[in-house]
């Protein structure tokens, strides 16, 4: 994904670099030329925790996308800086939806239901439990191990590989193999506290 044969960095970069002070219009060319990368990246995520149905890979890049053009910055320089920037948004998006359904089921804001099979699929699941915990504790990894929260951040909500975080972040495949267990077991110590 990260060194895609199709889509040069050095591209990406000129993209980033010649947008100015219009970042939708940056945005949207990011998009046009990272589609295919971005839309694995939201499949691979998708399939790495068995998300609930309602949301698919589309549905995760496009909210994703809209979400990216309505912060009105861009603040990346290069290829690796944007796919790092779009997993933080990423995670935001599935937190989110997680978040939601958690509030749903508790019954904020209840509303008559229909008996139907279909409203299954939004409902809210214990994996959306885990990956609340799992945000929040990330949070607080981040304040004492920066590196760390970024790697699970790009593992765990945007389904990327080791070796593809690796070159994101300018580091050995080893180096991310080592961060990604120290950071398991931190976050597994901080979701039981």
């Amino acid at each position: 994904m990260v060194a895609s044969a199709e889509v040069p960095s050095s591209s990406v970069t000129q993209v980033i670099a010649g947008a100015g002070a219009d970042v939708p219009k940056a945005i949207n060319r990011l998009f046009d030329v990272l589609y295919r990368d971005l839309h694995r990246v939201a499949r691979s995520r998708l399939r790495l925790n068995n998300q609930p149905v309602d949301l698919s890979a589309t549905m995760l890049l496009h909210e994703t996308y809209e979400r990216l053009v309505k912060l009105d910055e861009l603040k990346v320089t290069d290829r690796q800086q944007f796919f790092t920037y779009a997993a933080a948004v990423m995670r935001s998006v599935i937190v989110d939806m997680a978040r939601a359904r958690l509030t749903a089921r508790r019954g904020s804001g209840a509303f008559e239901l229909p008996i139907d099979t279909t409203m299954e699929s939004s409902l809210a699941s214990p994996l959306d439990e885990t990956v609340v915990q799992i945000h929040e504790a990330l949070d607080q990894l981040e304040a004492v191990e920066p590196r760390l929260a970024r790697v699970v951040e790009m593992r765990y909500f945007a389904g990327l590989s080791l070796d593809e975080i690796a070159e994101t972040l300018g580091v050995t495949q080893r180096t991310v193999s080592r961060d990604w267990i120290k950071a398991r077991a931190l976050l597994a110590a901080m979701v039981l506290r």
